[in-house]
């Protein structure tokens, strides 16, 4: 009797569950946007003709999320903090006194309560960031070297 009665009861639950993969799988293409399909001819004479075509299809939101990836993506690297303080024109400062000896380097002012700060720069690796400040410590006595997100070169 015991049997019978497990044999039901496992009936039942395999019947829901296939019964609701179905449901699931009736359901997932109509939220999707059409998949974008590109033909590809492969040109080989020992291959016979009908045979060389290969067909790919890309999902259309496979392409926006990969866009949407790259133009968010930060890199981790380095740059020089040159001031830290309590007073935003001192950091101004700060800031345009190293604009007029380096022009070409960009510059950050960065506000974390309750300093301003300026960093400079956007080094890939620590060599680069190193040989920059060896050159720029005499005109910049107090600046150090630090890791930080920097603006990604593409």
């Amino acid at each position: 009797m015991k049997k019978i009665g497990l044999f039901i009861s496992s009936a039942i639950i395999a019947f829901s569950l296939n019964a609701q993969t179905k449901n699931n799988q009736a359901e997932a293409p109509a939220k999707l946007k059409p998949a974008k399909s590109v033909s590809i001819i492969i040109e080989n004479p020992s291959i016979p003709a009908d045979s060389g075509k290969i067909e790919v299809q890309e999902n259309v939101n496979v392409g926006i999320l990969v866009q949407k990836y790259n133009s968010t993506k930060k890199d981790v690297g380095y740059r020089v903090q040159i001031h830290s303080g309590l007073a935003r024109i001192e950091a101004i400062n700060a800031q345009s006194n190293f604009l007029k000896i380096y022009p070409d380097v960009p510059t950050y002012l960065i506000y974390q309560q309750p300093n301003f700060k300026i960093r400079v720069g956007d080094f890939e690796n620590r060599i680069q960031v190193l040989q920059f400040y060896d050159e720029m410590i005499g005109a910049f006595p107090g600046s150090f070297v630090i890791k930080d997100d920097i603006n990604a070169s593409f």
